[in-house]
């Protein structure tokens, strides 16, 4: 795991969740559940998911998220190597805008807040960009992506239109404008004064709850809700549905999931 990544991680602030009579039960994962698995195996036995490590498991049925409303995940897991898992199983939201559209870190982690400005039109497909000048020499020796009209009060996160970059390819021309050669296509037209960002990925779900999980069943649980209120961390931006799902990155072993449950509450 990358060092942004654990910084990322270890900044949210997790919210503790307890079931109360006037809750909502929106999900509460059997095996007669819908689940993508990604990575691993992952089968049930009796009412628990039994995983073989590394694993990744998608529960990916939508709930509508009401603005109104918080919305707590919940489950029990445990290591059933004879020692705890030596990474942490992450549990955790995926979100998605009204047009169905994933809404990934890399849409929302603006890497730096310095934008750069096109010198010329780029249209859809190239794979070069021309810069009036560029304020990050330096990042640009790491391949990452270019978030394509941004703005310099982030109105446009999610951005939609990312392409990554080909590190260390930006050419100084005798003009003083700047070149970077693109390694994907240009996802749009972009006209000459486009603001472009930088962008990177961070986290991949929104997660509220990422530990290691010991022999013994452990309670991983949190909550997240339109608006960063009261404690409550906010869904990414235009989230207007969401799944869950988890992982753990351990390359061998196995742990257990069981009483896996999406609740909603009114606070």
């Amino acid at each position: 795991m990358s060092k942004k990544l654990s910084l990322l991680c270890a900044c949210l602030a997790i919210v503790a969740v307890s079931l109360r009579a006037d809750d909502k039960v929106l999900a509460e994962v059997t095996p007669e559940t819908p689940k993508k698995v990604t990575r691993g195996k992952a089968s049930w036995e009796g009412g628990v998911l039994k995983c073989t490590l590394p694993c990744t498991v998608i529960f990916p049925t939508r709930f509508k998220v009401d603005p109104s409303k918080i919305y707590a995940l919940s489950a029990e897991i445990r290591s059933t190597s004879g020692n705890p898992t030596s990474d942490n199983v992450w549990l955790g939201f995926l979100c998605f805008n009204e047009k169905g559209q994933e809404i990934t870190s890399l849409s929302t982690f603006r890497f730096t807040p310095v934008l750069a400005e096109l010198a010329e039109p780029a249209a859809k497909g190239d794979k070069l960009v021309v810069f009036k000048s560029v304020p990050w020499t330096k990042i640009l020796e790491t391949s990452r992506y270019f978030a394509i009209g941004a703005k310099a009060d982030r109105s446009d996160i999610p951005n939609m239109n990312l392409v990554r970059y080909v590190a260390k390819s930006a050419e100084k021309r005798a003009d003083g404008t700047v070149a970077v050669k693109l390694s994907q296509p240009l996802p749009v037209d972009a006209p000459a004064g486009t603001k472009v960002a930088i962008h990177s990925n961070g986290d991949t779900y929104q997660f509220v709850s990422r530990k290691k999980a010991g022999t013994e069943w452990t309670s991983f649980s949190g909550s997240y809700a339109s608006k960063a209120e009261n404690g409550v961390i906010a869904f990414r931006p235009t989230t207007v549905e969401i799944a869950f799902g988890f992982f753990c990155r351990d390359k061998e072993g196995s742990i257990e999931v069981r009483k896996l449950k999406l609740v909603e509450s009114e606070d």
